[in-house]
């Protein structure tokens, strides 16, 4: 007798696109038609960066590990991507009903006492870190320490080289707000990071629930218990604020979207142009994040003249937070710098012939014998003849930035244990081989997540394909700055709801044919 034929796949189309309700004409996917296929080839590039992150982990531990032969390092690499990948697809059915089950029995506590729990947990892991290990400041962390310290004492925001805008301010003035309320002191950073923990599950919390209860649930959980950015939690750092910042920054652009007031919606556009004049205050390298939103309204197909007004909202809101510190350059400096002046210098020690991918202290031609304009000024151009001379070196540059950026999660771990208390040996590599371990099981659930969606429409998604330009474009700028484990650490917040994602609305398993008689 014939087979039963396979039990259809249920499209994620017809669920609900999130907990809050949409406005009427406002679009629940991505059109039919050429935008549809373009969000799908952005998904297949994403899926080629999550492979690449199985990849990278690997590799680039034998790296660090063994310091040569790197030909065995890439069939390493290669080798555990591709068995992940085969697992991962032979066993997706079971490990999505595994995390629904954890989804669904996490959704039965009320929304209010899980906040206070999983924001409780995540506080409790992380003042038992700087109890355990109350490491110094170094290197950068140092440096936006002493900057908002001088701020805190009434004095300018000038480093002792006498560089007026060669750090961004967006964390020191946060520091220096704490100072002021608790006190110069490590334990003043401390709060500042516990604060921002809270508001970052707080800001995940409904971000993920676009996707589902479960999955907020869970994607919460996943950031309160990660241990890199637990053992970040003593870290004078400014990844801390953009983890934060992110999730908000997306929340308030697609709900200003659903928006059915448009004065409401405006405004919202403009708080989050203002979140992202901030986050480029913080990190100037995000400033170019705009072109991620004008992507997005392309593809939503939005007419014309609204996806001028919605960018501009943007814009404004972002020149809102940003121009008074360019005045404030401008009167110091009398030249406009928009944030920083570090930005020629960064970008050519990231592209010369002694650059390997991540920092080092001078290029092939020093610039520190120049004065902070002059030393941007020159950087930009002699990068910029470099790429132009060497193209094939600095595509293969790119792709070292991108194993750099992808290939370690224990950055805390390092700034803690071995740089800040010179604590080496079995217990540090013991950290950062378990750090590492949740990292690649984050993308692992990633990709399981988005190799059960792939034959439905959930590429269609508008928060899908905003948290996809959004990780793509901190890899594309990763790719031609200088690159590192720190600088994937904002995207932890979109990384730990797709990886939830897998508890959420799963398409059903095709049926077993039935035995033949």
């Amino acid at each position: 007798m014939l087979s039963d034929p396979p039990a259809p796949a249920r499209s994620l189309a017809t669920l609900d696109a999130s907990a809050v309700p949409l406005a009427s004409g406002r679009p629940l996917a991505i059109p039919e038609g050429w935008t549809a296929a373009a969000s799908r080839a952005l998904t297949a590039l994403f899926l080629l960066v999550v492979l690449e992150a199985l990849y990278t982990v690997p590799k680039n531990m034998w790296d660090l590990a063994v310091g040569g032969r790197e030909g065995i390092g890439i069939l390493l690499g290669l080798g555990f991507a591709a068995a992940a990948a085969a697992i991962l697809w032979s066993v997706r059915y079971r490990l999505a009903a595994g995390a629904q089950a954890v989804g669904d029995r996490l959704a039965a506590v009320p929304v209010r006492l899980w906040l206070l729990l999983v924001i409780g947990i995540g506080l409790a892991l992380r003042l038992a870190w700087v109890i355990l290990f109350p490491a110094p400041f170094t290197s950068d962390g140092l440096a936006y320490y002493d900057l908002a310290k001088r701020l805190a004492h009434g004095l300018s925001y000038q480093t002792p080289f006498n560089e007026w805008a060669e750090w961004p301010p967006g964390y020191p003035f946060i520091l220096f707000v704490f100072f002021r309320l608790l006190g110069v002191g490590p334990w003043a950073v401390n709060a500042a990071n516990f604060l921002l923990f809270a508001g970052s599950v707080l800001a995940v919390y409904p971000l993920a629930r676009r996707l589902g209860e479960a999955t907020a649930r869970l994607a919460t959980l996943l950031l309160a218990l990660w241990p890199n950015l637990i053992a970040s939690a003593g870290a004078a750092t400014k990844e801390m604020v953009i983890i934060f910042l992110i999730p908000v920054l997306l929340l308030l652009y697609l709900r200003a979207n659903e928006e059915s007031s448009p004065g409401r919606a405006a405004a919202m556009r403009l708080v989050a142009g203002m979140v992202l004049g901030y986050n480029t205050l913080t990190q100037p390298g995000i400033l170019l994040l705009a072109v991620a939103f004008a992507a997005y309204e392309l593809l939503l197909r939005t007419p014309l003249l609204r996806a001028a007004g919605r960018l501009i909202l943007l814009g404004a809101g972002m020149l809102l937070v940003i121009l008074p510190w360019t005045y404030r350059n401008y009167r110091v400096l009398h030249t406009p710098v928009l944030v920083t002046s570090c930005g020629g210098d960064v970008l050519y020690r990231a592209n010369n012939p002694l650059a390997n991918g991540g920092w080092i202290a001078n290029g092939e031609r020093p610039l520190k014998q120049y004065d902070e304009l002059t030393r941007s000024r020159l950087g930009y151009q002699w990068a910029k003849e470099w790429i132009r001379a060497n193209p094939d070196k600095f595509l293969l540059l790119s792709l070292k930035k991108q194993v750099l950026f992808l290939g370690d999660d224990a950055v805390g771990f390092y700034e803690t244990l071995k740089r800040g208390l010179g604590i080496d040996g079995k217990l540090y590599a013991l950290a950062k081989l378990g750090s590492n371990a949740y990292w690649i099981g984050l993308w692992a659930l990633v990709l399981t997540a988005f190799l059960l969606r792939w034959p439905t429409d959930w590429h269609r998604r508008p928060e899908v394909l905003l948290f996809l330009l959004t990780i793509l474009y901190f890899l594309a700028i990763d790719s031609v700055f200088e690159s590192g484990a720190r600088h994937h650490m904002p995207l932890a917040g979109l990384v730990a709801i797709l990886a939830a994602s897998l508890a959420e609305a799963l398409p059903q398993r095709p049926a077993a044919a039935a035995p033949r008689p």
